[in-house]
């Protein structure tokens, strides 16, 4: 048997406080294995490639866990935002400015409607082409209720949002345009528990929690569904907010347990789903 939560007031507006305590930006602890004796090197909590190169809006620098990567879980976590940013997002980032000028290219292929009803393809400079991207909005976290782990990928909604609107010549060559993209609601939810942990490593120390999300990030993609949630299916409303990306920590005890959830809002100014991340439990009762 499993609990049952009956809406979705547990997830307010409201975070527990500061995001970030600059003491636990030191970790000299890989925030994903637990390895101590080999070098480590820094970690963005969110993705440069994101923005997480640049200070948040009322705070006065970046992101950034020092001595929190070893090389190996470097090579997995890397592959894995590679993954999400440019099928997902790289058209939106490039119109957006996240893209690392020696990576930023000078024209990108946009889909055009031929005269004859065919579909062709333009090179299109990259400060021109249409800015779509594609999130997943996913169902409820099964931690949250106790669930047991699912034996494959749970199932997600997908959103598509247009954060830049193509612009310049190529709208007076064809009236309808687009580009291509590709959805992975696996490894996007693997992106996010990642964002997640780097968060309450922030937040908590490394020393502060239990984290439940390793083995998800580092190789069992299936259990996605167990710990990273959102609500599709439900009729909470979804509002544009002020800031580009929202990132929230709470402490919530719950039928199933006490947990450290992270929000992480991405794209959120422009109204794109709220998702969490069930991070882990705490381990100091003033957390609770």
């Amino acid at each position: 048997m499993y609990a049952k939560l009956d809406d979705s007031s547990w997830f307010n507006e409201q975070g527990d406080g500061p995001v970030v305590k600059p003491a636990n930006l030191n970790v000299g602890t890989c925030i994903y294995c637990g390895e101590t004796k080999s070098q480590l090197t820094r970690e963005h909590i969110l993705p440069r490639g994101l923005g997480g190169n640049v200070a948040p809006a009322g705070q006065t620098q970046a992101w950034v866990l020092q001595r929190a990567t070893c090389e190996s879980c470097r090579l997995i976590t890397s592959q894995i935002e590679e993954e999400c940013l440019r099928p997902m997002l790289d058209y939106a980032r490039a119109r957006l400015g996240f893209k690392r000028k020696d990576r930023r290219p000078g024209k990108m292929e946009m889909l055009v409607d031929l005269p004859d009803g065919s579909t062709g393809r333009r090179n299109v400079d990259a400060d021109k082409v249409l800015g779509p991207i594609v999130i997943p909005s996913y169902y409820e976290a099964g931690a949250l209720t106790n669930r047991p782990f699912p034996d494959s990928h749970a199932p997600c909604d997908y959103h598509m949002i247009v954060v830049a609107s193509a612009r310049g010549e190529i709208l007076e060559q064809s009236p309808r345009v687009g580009v291509s993209l590709r959805a992975d609601s696996k490894i996007f939810a693997r992106m996010l528990a990642k964002i997640a942990l780097g968060t309450a490593v922030a937040r908590f120390g490394i020393q502060g929690f239990e984290p439940m999300i390793r083995n998800f990030i580092l190789r069992d993609q299936n259990e996605g569904g167990h710990w990273v949630g959102g609500f599709a299916g439900t009729q909470r409303p979804q509002f544009p907010l002020s800031q580009l990306h929202r990132i929230r920590i709470m402490t919530r005890t719950l039928p199933a347990g006490t947990f450290i959830i992270v929000e992480v809002h991405l794209f959120a100014q422009y109204g794109a789903p709220t998702n969490y991340v069930i991070v882990g439990t705490p381990l100091n009762k003033h957390l609770v």
